[in-house]
């Protein structure tokens, strides 16, 4: 058919037809991004922990955020927080919160917030010990403040023994505000259990390319410690990043908006 007795053909027909057909090619192009509403769906927040069930032995106890006791620091909006998991447990008709969570690495770092910044010059320093809090001590680290109020990195030292596979251990962030002596100082603290993770999940990670990937495999495992330092080492450069830091948080009942990044 030649364009001119299309033309004759198309004239002939209703006009409600007509702008139904010529309707057809505009929305044939808005059904061609299917592909990327799906990799904008592949892309959403998904890194959420699957809590594990607490090691054998005593519970860890703990304390996930600091105030409320007999220390003298300045009060804070926002207290002193551990970026770490709790599982509750009830005692006595109350809910206790044990502070804790799984490691596959022999140094893991940990993360925490400080409402103080370095200005303040309140000492500040980390403790991790064996078993629980009287065991003996292996690494007492001086550690400082950041420039302001905001996430805080605690790294192992190198020279320091690895943390042994299916043992726990006792760490805690202690920032002392004292003056002549009275009170205590700020702490938080939990325990911290190295598991040895199995080939087939060892290869999975190594198989990620992205961050993402690779802190989903840990998170899926119950792995806390791994799956929050990939994402906190780069979450400000990437939004994409930061909103599944975010969605990590929010899987263990932590509010990354209160924490001002």
């Amino acid at each position: 058919m030649n364009r001119s007795s299309w033309l004759r053909k198309m004239s002939s027909l209703p006009l409600c037809l007509v702008v139904f057909l010529t309707a057809i090619v505009p929305q044939a192009a808005l059904a061609q991004p299917v592909s990327l509403k799906q990799s904008q769906k592949a892309r959403s927040p998904k890194v959420r922990l699957k809590l594990p069930k607490l090691p054998p032995g005593d519970p860890p106890g703990g304390r996930r955020r600091g105030g409320g006791g007999r220390d003298t620091c300045p009060e804070a909006g926002v207290p002193l927080t551990a970026l770490v998991p709790v599982t509750p447990r009830s005692r006595n008709g109350k809910v206790i919160e044990d502070v804790w969570g799984l490691t596959a690495s022999e140094k893991p770092n940990f993360w925490f917030y400080s409402p103080y910044p370095q200005g303040d010059r309140f000492k500040t320093y980390f403790v991790l010990r064996q078993k629980n809090k009287h065991g003996d001590t292996i690494a007492r680290l001086p550690i400082q403040l950041p420039s302001r109020p905001g996430l805080l990195k605690v790294t192992l030292p190198e020279k320091m023994s690895a943390l042994q596979i299916d043992r726990s251990y006792y760490w805690a962030l202690s920032i002392d505000c004292r003056e002549a002596g009275k009170g205590v100082p700020l702490t938080v603290e939990g325990m911290v259990h190295r598991v040895n993770l199995p080939d087939t999940v060892k290869q999975q990670v190594a198989a990620e390319v992205s961050p993402i990937g690779q802190a989903q495999t840990y998170a899926e495992q119950g792995i806390w410690f791994e799956a929050l330092d990939l994402l906190s080492d780069c979450e400000q450069n990437d939004p994409n990043l930061k909103a599944n830091w975010e969605a990590l948080l929010r899987s263990v009942d932590l509010d990354p908006t209160q924490f001002g990044l």
